[in-house]
């Protein structure tokens, strides 16, 4: 696990910085007072996520067209839809619309047109960035 400070992936100690306990490398340990070495290693720790990308899951923005689309490939009518979902016609209709559905009416619907109509706002972010570490101070502090 890389040092919460600069990124470094080497050994870390834990230190006393600006009075935050932080797991840092040797280095950015002299910015502060080094403790002791961490009991548990960093790699061993959950990967944290800045408050942001905590999110629930969510529906996507263009759940109505891809839901439409999905459909019509499979040459269903909003009815034979609705039938198969035991849902009104007229729930299928306003979604399509682009009324946005909840999340379990909104998997429902992708399970059955097999079709991802939910997203996880992680995911999203990661591939976005191209990031697969963890975010560290450095990535939210920009350095001089």
């Amino acid at each position: 696990m890389p040092c919460e400070i600069c990124g470094k992936e080497e050994q870390l100690v834990k230190a006393m910085i600006e009075d935050i306990e932080l797991e840092v490398c040797r280095s950015c340990g002299n910015f502060g007072t080094v403790k002791t070495r961490p009991a548990q290693t960093a790699a061993q720790r959950p990967v944290t996520l800045p408050r942001e990308l905590e999110q629930e899951e969510s529906v996507v923005d263009d759940f109505a067209a891809r839901m439409k689309q999905a459909r019509e490939v499979k040459g269903w009518t909003q009815t034979e839809l609705a039938k198969k979902l035991n849902e009104k016609v007229s729930v299928i209709s306003a979604v399509e619309a682009g009324r946005q559905p909840d999340i379990a009416l909104a998997q429902k619907i992708g399970n059955m047109l097999h079709i991802t109509l939910v997203e996880k706002p992680q995911e999203a972010a990661l591939a976005k960035t191209g990031k697969t570490t963890a975010t560290t101070i450095g990535d939210i502090v920009k350095m001089r």
